[in-house]
């Protein structure tokens, strides 16, 4: 499916575009509102393409996604720094952490980040373990280019 990752003002996602575990190409997973938000989005092409368009579009409220896709998932990344996902049928919920992954790849990807990986690297280590993940690296910086200190974490593991 793909890996998608938001953390510290910067959206990265792989570009593998997969199906029956084959490897098809690629695609962009990830778009720029005209307000600035990003959205990025794993699961069939069609529904990924259509959404990033909305996004593109600036229809940030509630998406107009006719689906039939339950592997979709999606991610807003606002401005202001609110985070929220996007499911299949266009509701969207808030991500309290302050960073996120979504897709196939997510699991690896959270486990880089708490251990301190960028964006980049946390995609980086979902392509290197996860099948489903690959291709070249997108990334996008909230703000246009301004990158915003790391959240600090919120548990201890120790």
């Amino acid at each position: 499916m793909t890996c998608i990752v938001f953390s510290a003002g910067v959206m990265a996602a792989d570009s593998l575009l997969a199906a029956n575990g084959t490897r098809h190409g690629t695609m962009r997973k990830i778009a720029r509102s005209p307000s600035g938000t990003l959205g990025g989005a794993g699961g069939g092409c069609a529904a990924v393409e259509q959404f990033l368009k909305q996004v593109e579009a600036g229809l940030l409220e509630r998406f107009a996604l006719d689906l039939d896709d339950q592997g979709f998932v999606g991610m807003l990344a606002h401005a202001d720094g609110t985070l929220h996902c996007v499911s299949a049928t266009g509701l969207t919920w808030p991500i309290l952490s302050g960073f996120a992954a979504i897709g196939t790849g997510a699991d690896v990807a959270l486990g880089a980040l708490h251990m301190g990986a960028t964006a980049r690297e946390a995609v980086e280590a979902a392509i290197a373990f996860d099948t489903n993940c690959g291709g070249a690296i997108q990334i996008e910086l909230l703000d246009n280019g301004a990158i915003r200190p790391a959240p600090v974490k919120q548990w201890d593991v120790t």
